[in-house]
């Protein structure tokens, strides 16, 4: 019987089908590479997860109880996973076979360091912390791509705006630099103030001999 927060059960259950469906589909797709298991393990580990936790909040609600624990353990094991899983798909996706493997054993240290601290301290904050690291590489990644495959695209809609620019500019008269303009405007200025004494002066000298 569901005992309570119905809305947080049902979504995470709703994310199962979705994520299991992702996975299944990439796992369908032929030709594929490396990436298939990096993905199919992203959705696959996101998908479990949501199970486990929708189960825990809708279910096991004494959080006392021995299935409590080990099955929100479990949904914190999980999310490591997907965390461990982002790593993997943006060393493949940027990097050459050897360095990706580099990076994919560090990821693979820093699941262990977390598993280590989950099961001494299972916080929300903590999965939410490792998985919010790896997405972050995988948002890098991806837009590290999206601008390498997009480069003369972009670089086409720079020139057109130049070229606009150009349009605009050609048909009409330049105006003077307006640096030098700038400095002959000083320039009258000083001459001016400095003649003004001079005038003032002849005109003192001019009443005094009257």
């Amino acid at each position: 019987m569901l005992n309570r927060e119905p809305d947080v059960v049902l979504t995470d259950y709703a994310l199962v089908v979705e994520c299991l469906l992702f996975a299944f589909w990439i796992y369908r797709s032929r030709n594929s590479n490396v990436l298939r298991f990096w993905f199919g393990l992203l959705f696959g580990s996101i998908g479990a997860a949501a199970l486990v936790g929708g189960t825990v909040h809708g279910f096991l609600t004494d959080p006392q109880s021995a299935a409590n624990r080990l099955c929100w353990l479990g949904t914190m094991l999980l999310l490591g996973v997907t965390a461990f899983s982002e790593y993997g798909i943006a060393a493949r996706l940027l990097l050459t076979r050897r360095l990706g493997n580099v990076v994919i054993f560090g990821a693979a240290l820093i699941f262990v360091v977390y598993v280590g601290i989950v099961v001494r301290n299972a916080e929300f904050r903590i999965a939410v912390l490792n998985y919010l690291s790896g997405l972050a590489v995988l948002l890098v990644a991806f837009v590290c791509v999206y601008v390498r495959n997009k480069y003369h695209l972009l670089e086409g809609i720079a020139l057109l705006l130049i070229y606009r620019a150009a349009r605009s500019l050609v048909n009409v008269p330049l105006r003077r630099n307006v640096f030098a303009a700038g400095c002959e405007v000083v320039t009258n200025g000083s001459d001016h103030s400095s003649d003004e004494p001079a005038e003032g002066g002849r005109n003192h000298v001019s009443k005094a001999n009257v």
